[in-house]
């Protein structure tokens, strides 16, 4: 029975001391946790749950904002501005419409400052640390979007709510779609890059009782949803105030967000600058085709009228001013310059080579025959040289030699020739004086001789053509790689 007693003794105090070693780290938990109090005297443990009652928070109510008055700014010393701190949290990027300037956005903006005349003790009220109640019922900065596209309008509405912390800390949170003013460059487009801005003033405080600071160094870009034509470089911002027009030596204090863009080329490069590039060689291969062809005309007009056609495309999306003008436009008209001259130029070449044959070709297609005219030449003296040795010939079966070296031959081959041939049958000498002209015929002057007379006019068609063939190939390619090394630029 000892045994017995002694063991069942020894339980009882292994389980005492369990249960207060439990109950005590239970209760520093709770306590840390700040859901309850408790105070340890003689292992006795005293606490209390800390809980706040609707009456505690009607009552905090009644207090706080029972001589609130909320256009009157929340410092005890009046001399003293509020400070507001400001960031920007953007949602998404809906549109930046070119030919308006205008940028359409929508985000959302946190916006905290201290109110001195919100501040409790959390202990009288059972422990509450924060409440949230209507923008209507406190003060707030009369912050608007300076350089808004649309009506001037206040931030939030009666719906949205304001967080109050005990100290006083005010938490502003509303929500908005903003069109602002954006001054853009189209000077690169459609490889552009784009800065807009997002301004935020206050309209009527000035910096002897409001002053706005930025919140943070950039725009909050964690919620953001990705833009289909633009993708975001950067954020910035920065302090930003506009002197005041009523009351002079004040200035109005805002922030200023920044937003670098730059554009999506792949949609653009796919349907404009390769189009257009293609487009430009069959400008030059008009000048391939053969004038008889009948086509030649025909595309030379087509081309025209396919960059007149992507010149309008371009035109309605441009803005409409000078400030800035785009460089593939400029392209584009010269491109749109060559088509119209190489329609003319075609015409003028069909006008050639359907001249009268008997018409004279002019002195100054000299220089465009060049290559021509000495070809014929070169096969004008072969032909030269060709008849002289036949004119040797001749002369030789005229002197006798011809038939001394081949009578036998040819008087039994050719029987009948032989008094042709023999000069006692020649008694009027009349072959000899057939060969001598002929000889004399041959006697060519090349000083004399003009190769104009025996060029076509369908010959002098084909050279303007593969003249203008290389001048405008240079002219196109000049231009596109200039206009490719200022996009890289």
């Amino acid at each position: 029975m000892v045994k017995k007693r002694v063991r069942k003794t020894h339980h009882h105090e292994l389980f005492v001391s369990c249960w207060s070693y439990y109950k005590k780290t239970f209760c520093i938990e709770l306590c840390r946790v700040g859901a309850l109090s408790f105070r340890f005297s003689n292992n006795v443990y005293l606490f209390s749950v800390i809980t706040a009652s609707v009456d505690d928070v009607a009552r905090l109510h009644r207090t706080i904002f029972h001589k609130y008055n909320r256009v009157i700014p929340p410092v005890y010393n009046q001399s003293h501005s509020v400070s507001v701190n400001l960031s920007l949290f953007l949602l998404m990027i809906h549109d930046l419409d070119m030919k308006n300037q205008v940028l359409t956005t929508s985000g959302w903006l946190n916006i905290q400052w201290e109110d001195e005349f919100l501040k409790w003790n959390k202990s009288d009220y059972g422990g509450v640390e924060d409440i949230s109640v209507s923008q209507k019922k406190i003060w707030l900065p009369d912050l608007l979007i300076e350089n808004t596209a649309q009506n001037f309008a206040e931030l939030g509405n009666s719906a949205m709510l304001v967080s109050i912390d005990y100290d006083g800390k005010i938490f502003w949170e509303p929500g908005f779609v903003a069109k602002t003013i954006c001054e853009v460059n189209i000077g690169k487009y459609p490889f552009d890059y784009q800065l807009c801005e997002i301004k935020f003033l206050t309209w009527m405080h000035t910096n002897r009782t409001l002053e706005v600071f930025p919140g943070t160094g950039e725009v909050s870009l964690d919620a953001c949803i990705p833009n289909g034509e633009w993708d975001i470089t950067s954020t910035e911002a920065e302090s930003y105030f506009y002197p005041s027009t009523y009351r002079p030596g004040t200035k109005h204090t805002g922030v200023t967000f920044r937003i670098h863009l730059q554009r999506k080329r792949t949609f653009y490069v796919l349907n404009t600058i390769v189009p257009v590039v293609m487009l430009s060689l069959l400008n030059v291969l008009v000048f391939l085709l053969p004038a008889s062809s009948g086509e030649k005309m025909a595309l030379a007009v087509t081309v025209l009228l396919s960059f007149t056609v992507y010149l309008s495309i371009i035109s309605e999306v441009m803005p409409k001013t000078s400030e800035s003008i785009s460089i593939l436009a400029v392209y584009l008209t010269v491109l749109l310059s060559l088509s119209t001259m190489s329609v003319l130029s075609s015409g003028v070449v069909m006008n050639m080579i359907h001249q009268k044959p008997d018409r004279p070709i002019p002195k100054w297609v000299n220089c465009l025959l060049c290559c021509r005219l000495r070809e014929l030449r070169v096969e004008k003296r072969k032909q030269v040289e060709t008849d002289k040795q036949q004119s040797s010939t001749l002369r030789r079966y005229e002197n006798g030699d011809a038939k001394r070296r081949h009578s036998d031959s040819d008087s039994k081959i050719y029987p009948e020739n032989m008094s042709l041939m023999d000069p006692k049958t020649d008694k009027e000498g009349t072959i000899g004086h057939e060969f001598s002209v002929l000889y004399d015929e041959t006697e060519f002057d090349f000083n004399k001789y003009d190769p104009l007379q025996d060029i076509t006019w369908i010959e002098v068609g084909d050279a303007v053509d593969n003249l203008l063939f290389w001048v405008f190939l240079m002219l196109t390619l000049a231009s596109t790689s200039v206009v490719f090394l200022m996009f890289s630029f």
